[in-house]
């Protein structure tokens, strides 16, 4: 406690002889000024940064989404050609699309007949190879 008050003692008696001193308190009331502009500044930029941050993280979301979309539905538009009986190649003619893309999915949802779980052939496309990437 006695700390405290030599330390509000201490403050009191700067703030006398700068109030005693023009020209020492408008240079004080400048570096605030400065030191406020500054800050109010640095918090504006960060308000900005945040926005333009959560505006690039949406539009790659939807991006993402977008091509997750695409993914199953290639995916499923195979399984139910496989199911009717068409090759891949005549799968791939039919959807316009590379002929390896669609054997590589043809295979992989070979292997989840019958149920065809389209998640899981899609994730197994991501993890064994660059179909991510379409």
């Amino acid at each position: 406690m006695a700390e405290q008050n030599e330390y509000i003692k201490e403050a009191y008696e700067c703030l006398e002889k700068m109030s005693a001193d023009e020209r020492k308190r408008r240079e004080y009331e400048e570096r605030q000024k400065i030191l406020w502009d500054h800050n109010s500044f640095m918090k504006s930029a960060k308000i900005i940064g945040i926005r333009e941050g959560r505006e690039e993280g949406r539009k790659e979301g939807r991006k993402e989404g977008r091509k997750e979309g695409y993914r199953e539905a290639l995916v499923s538009i195979v399984i139910k050609k496989l199911q009717k009986g068409m090759s891949a190649e005549e799968i791939a003619d039919f959807l316009e699309e590379d002929v390896l893309t669609i054997q590589r999915i043809y295979d992989i949802a070979n292997t989840y007949a019958p149920e065809y779980d389209i998640e899981k052939i899609v994730q197994k496309l991501e993890n064994t190879s660059g179909m991510k990437q379409k």
